[in-house]
């Protein structure tokens, strides 16, 4: 079930540049590493990484863009992101110097500075993000709001000195506010795990905190560029909060979705419209873990109403992936799954276990939305299953899902191989109370006489660490092992 929320969005536009050329010439300095991702603008709207780079170091690559506005582009080398923010006609140098401080050094004084503002960015470390924990939030509003508008104004002056157009003093006044306008909400986000117990009361401050801001920043052609019109969309195509502040319940896939993109098509300004609308596509796709088939007409229709060929290479390897879901999950499982018979009736880990008392057993205890548990499974999933077949090691998947479908269609989609059982209610509250399993994925290694030798090894993405831990315990058990 979604809950949504009405958005009335009102539509500002800005004065268009005009086409004009564009570069970013990029290098890289002390690293091994010559793999640049680039999420480019499309028609102004940035989305993914789609683009790669090689980059030698000692040498250059340039990026080539042609533009109307003013646009972001985002560039990642391994864990180091940079954004600029680029004008039509001027060019860009970009260096991610791993020798400097900071790593990323841009050419443009005002995107340099940019960047190191937003990287200092930590509101948690403020003393009143802790006070909404034991404040009710009418009283510690107006005191957050203080703190933010003086928080506010010292970015604002940091760029006072610095030259640029019009256009791009407006475009950072606007995305520090747009920063900050966001850090109310982000406030009790921050502090869900803190009150579990007031969780109702949270989720309406959160509500009515994104109901306010849409009030007060209504969604014009300047924000599209900034980092957070992403934050922004997610909201609003999510539905969390909107200006009315009514909620609505959907139970299935196509009420949700049918609901999203009517309100999307009312956008009357077509700017705002295209970029709201492939940002909200976008996020629903990146989210779409049951690969909903509904989505693919919402996604063709996009890409009919804006054929450009940047908005195909994104949105087309979704339509694929939903098409390689379906024909997966609507076949057979394969000969190497198998079903704990009477799964259901297995109450306690120790009643499950004994079932395969005369091997050693590896544990795999996950769930299908879990997202590490999944990435294991396509990343390392066969690589377990040939270890355990070739020494003689029972695999035993354990999933604490709730529906049985959701539960098929992940064995299914990313070929899990193994022994299978979905939890019961008190074999699930039995592996969190007794064994203190309540972080996914979980791994533990079982004696062949049922003993428990490790219950929580180390993750299977650590790779050699994972299967020689396993190596260790066995062998004082006196366990012959192959390991490749």
């Amino acid at each position: 079930m979604k809950k949504l929320l009405l958005l009335f969005i009102t539509a500002t536009t800005i004065m268009s540049y005009g086409a004009e050329k564009t570069s970013i010439e990029i290098s890289l300095r002390k690293t091994q590493d010559s793999v640049i991702f680039v999420a480019p603008p499309i028609e102004g709207i940035t989305l993914g990484f789609t683009d790669t780079l090689y980059v030698t170091e000692g040498k250059k690559a340039t990026l080539q863009l042609e533009i109307n506005d003013l646009s972001s582009v985002y560039l990642r080398h391994g864990k180091t992101f940079c954004n600029v923010i680029v004008e039509p006609g001027k060019n860009y140098s970009v260096c991610f110097d791993y020798e400097a401080e900071p790593i990323i050094q841009i050419s443009d004084p005002v995107q340099m500075l940019r960047n190191k503002v937003f990287q200092e960015k930590n509101f948690y470390k403020y003393e009143f993000v802790r006070d909404y924990k034991v404040t009710p939030l009418d009283t510690v509003g107006t005191k957050m709001r203080a703190n933010f508008d003086s928080l506010l104004t010292a970015d604002k002056k940091q760029f006072e000195k610095l030259e640029m157009s019009q256009a791009m003093r407006k475009f950072i006044e606007l995305d520090l506010e747009l920063y900050w306008m966001g850090s109310m909400a982000k406030v009790i986000r921050a502090n869900f795990s803190d009150c579990s117990s007031n969780e109702k009361q949270m989720y309406n401050d959160y509500m009515k905190e994104w109901s306010q801001i849409y009030k007060d920043y209504p969604l014009t052609t300047q924000m599209i560029p900034s980092q957070y019109f992403k934050s922004y969309v997610e909201i609003a195509a999510t539905l969390k909060s909107a200006t009315d502040g009514k909620v609505r319940d959907f139970k299935t896939a196509q009420e949700y979705y049918d609901y999203l993109f009517n309100n999307v098509r009312l956008i009357k300004n077509q700017k705002i419209k295209q970029a709201f609308w492939a940002q909200a596509l976008f996020m629903e796709a990146l989210n779409n873990k049951r690969f909903e088939k509904i989505l693919k007409k919402y996604i063709n229709e996009f890409l009919t109403t804006y054929p450009n060929e940047g908005f195909k290479t994104t949105f087309i390897p979704f339509i694929k992936a939903i098409d390689l879901f379906h024909a997966k999950v609507d076949s057979e499982f394969d000969k190497n799954v198998s079903f704990v018979e009477n799964g259901d009736s297995i109450k306690t880990l120790q009643e499950l276990l004994a079932k395969f008392k005369g091997k050693p057993v590896l544990v795999d205890f996950w769930f299908s939305t879990c997202g590490p548990c999944v990435s294991n499974s396509k990343r390392f999933g066969k690589e377990m299953e040939r270890f355990a077949e070739q020494n003689g090691i029972t695999l035993l998947c354990v999933s604490i899902d709730e529906d049985i479908e959701q539960w098929h269609n992940a064995i299914k989609y990313y070929e899990i191989g193994g022994n299978h059982i979905k939890t019961c209610k008190s074999l699930h509250e039995d592996i969190y109370k007794a064994y203190s399993i309540y972080m996914f994925p979980h791994y533990m290694l079982v004696g062949s006489n049922g003993e428990i030798l490790i219950n929580r090894l180390k993750d299977l993405s650590e790779g050699n660490d994972f299967y020689n831990q396993i190596h260790d315990a066995l062998e004082k058990n006196n366990v012959s092992f192959i390991l490749e």
